[in-house]
């Protein structure tokens, strides 16, 4: 009898267990279903006039499905602009929140320029605590009429171990997004 009572309670608590296991990877899964970015603005807001235009990208389906839908930077020659970037995950929630109020020193922002004609400097990027570039704020400025593209790279970092001298390919870190951005200065 007793052997028969520790078999039932060992296949229960395996029961259990396999349960709880399942539980949570789904729950796991449900939490990071809401993280995938489906979606980033590019506000703009012009130095001195106030003007302010956004800029989207948006992949709803996620990758592999259909491409993203992307639209062109249309700058001004010879101007300024404060810039914020805004993410939303595929279901519409904001993420930018979470990575200023809680994953700023796990996330950072790179940006490179690629234009013929003009110039566009990309400066002031805003720091985490620690004083390390994070990026969601930024100053464009451009000069003369300028074609090509603006590639945003957002890294992740696991530990905190953000460092000012890292590189957007730093082995201390994993790509979450990638976009290029045409870029039409006129």
């Amino acid at each position: 009898m007793k052997t028969l009572l520790k078999s039932f309670l060992a296949v229960s608590m395996l029961a259990v267990f396999v349960t709880s296991c399942k539980k949570d990877k789904d729950d796991d899964q449900h939490e990071h279903d809401h993280e995938v970015i489906g979606t980033v603005n590019l506000r703009f807001t012009k130095v001195g006039t106030g003007e302010v235009k956004t800029f989207s990208w948006k992949d709803l389906d996620g990758d592999g499905g259909n491409a993203p839908v992307i639209q062109d930077l249309e700058l001004a020659e010879n101007a300024v602009y404060n810039v914020s970037v805004e993410l939303l995950d595929i279901e519409g929630h904001d993420l930018t929140h979470d990575i200023q109020d809680h994953e700023a020193d796990h996330h950072r922002f790179y940006y490179e320029v690629t234009v013929t004609g003009g110039a566009i400097t990309i400066s002031d990027l805003d720091k985490d605590d620690d004083g390390v570039t994070l990026g969601l704020k930024s100053k464009w400025t451009t000069t003369a009429h300028s074609e090509g593209t603006v590639k945003i790279t957002l890294r992740h970092y696991q530990n905190d171990n953000k460092a000012e001298a890292d590189l957007v390919n730093s082995s201390k870190s994993a790509t979450d997004a990638e976009l290029i951005f045409p870029v039409h200065v006129h």
